[in-house]
């Protein structure tokens, strides 16, 4: 039976007192990259169980972050583009300026 994408959900449990956290996943892209950290770090990620849609995983609890996105520097304000920078060359060397 195939979820719809919106009722996909990805939960992450984790007590106070213990160093890790277990993630149970149905998204593929996430499955994707904590499949690789666990080729990366086995020691610290390990798949503990699979399923067709889905996937647990114990990862340590430090590596779960909740944080806003950042701010770029000079980003564009609202409805703004910035224009495209040219690149210079010398003609007579063939070389960016």
């Amino acid at each position: 039976m195939s979820n719809a994408g919106f009722e996909r959900e990805s939960v992450i449990r984790f007590c106070q007192e213990e160093p890790s956290a277990t993630v149970t996943v149905y998204d593929i892209r996430l499955r994707r990259t904590l499949d690789r950290l666990t080729r990366q770090h086995p020691e610290q990620c390990k798949r503990v169980w699979e399923r067709q849609e889905s996937g647990d995983y114990i990862i340590p609890k430090k590596w779960v972050k909740i944080e806003p996105p950042r701010e770029r520097k000079n980003a564009p304000l609202d409805g703004e583009r910035r224009e495209p920078k040219l690149a210079s060359f010398d003609v007579s060397s063939g070389a960016r300026k």
